[in-house]
């Protein structure tokens, strides 16, 4: 192999070496939790968090399609607030209640997408600021919905 050869796949493995510190990074957080806690690196425990992350990863899927598109989505947050207060009041620690719980919460999503969209395409708003305002209203109503939810249950916990 002549030197310039030498040179240029030096060169691509060590930009391929960049891509190999997050999970360089991820197997050292394991080991270390595994260290600290005795049960932390358990196939049970890496499934709970591996069901738990999957949530994120739909909801970074959304957030993607956005950013692809040219816009973002600030409110993204506050959406997921709210419907995970409404299915879990409508829900009430019941099973029974799952179906409509779904329903109602992507309803939900559905209708603030909606708006925040025709703010945007429509109403020519910048979506920073459409977004952003939303975000305070959604919150707002979370909180609200949360209250009220709390205010009518008694002191046993269940729902009147």
């Amino acid at each position: 192999m002549s030197d310039r050869t030498v040179r240029i796949q030096s060169k691509a493995l060590s930009a391929n070496a960049l891509y190999l510190w997050p999970y360089a990074a991820v197997v050292i957080l394991i080991a270390l939790g595994a260290v600290v806690s005795s049960g932390f690196a358990s196939f049970d425990h890496l499934l709970l968090i591996l069901n738990l992350a999957a949530f994120l990863g739909l909801v970074s899927i959304g957030q993607t399609v956005v950013i692809l598109s040219g816009g973002i989505d600030l409110s993204v947050s506050a959406v997921v607030t709210m419907t995970g207060v409404v299915s879990a009041t409508l829900m009430a620690g019941s099973n029974d209640h799952l179906a409509s719980g779904i329903l109602v919460s992507c309803a939900i999503g559905a209708v603030i997408g909606l708006l925040n969209g025709v703010g945007v395409a429509y109403l020519k708003i910048n979506p920073m600021v459409m977004t952003l305002g939303s975000t305070t209203i959604v919150q707002g109503l979370a909180r609200l919905t949360l209250n009220i939810a709390t205010a009518h249950t008694d002191a046993t916990g269940s729902a009147h």
